[in-house]
């Protein structure tokens, strides 16, 4: 009688198991306007910023990521977010482009709700 239970429970959560789960990460946080304050690290850990006349801003949207440089823009395709990682109180996203590219981005709440440092 204890195999026979065993085995309805073994079948039950086989069968509880699906491959089309969503593990997508929640993009609620990205939506809307971000304006670029900077970017630091490579292989010398420089850091570049915004000028009067090299400045960019992302804007997500539920399935786009549209970059503009200097006011035109540049980027417009689907994305993902593959993963995300807690930078003190600040969170770094993974976001792959649909063609492929690899973008990290971090809102940060340091002066202003609406800036991201790459």
């Amino acid at each position: 009688m204890k195999k026979l239970i065993y085995l309805f429970i073994l079948t039950f959560g086989i069968i509880s198991c699906s491959s089309d789960d969503e593990t997508g990460i929640d993009n609620s946080e990205l939506i809307g306007k971000w304006n670029w304050i900077s970017s630091c690290g490579g292989f010398t850990g420089d850091c570049w910023y915004p000028s009067e006349d090299n400045y960019e801003s992302v804007e997500f949207t539920n399935d786009l990521y549209i970059k503009k440089n200097n006011g035109s823009v540049n980027t417009e395709m689907n994305y993902s977010i593959t993963d995300s990682h807690i930078n003190g109180t600040d969170i770094l996203y993974i976001i792959e482009l649909e063609n492929g590219r690899i973008e990290l981005m971090q809102p940060t709440n340091d002066s202003s709700p609406i800036n991201y440092c790459y």
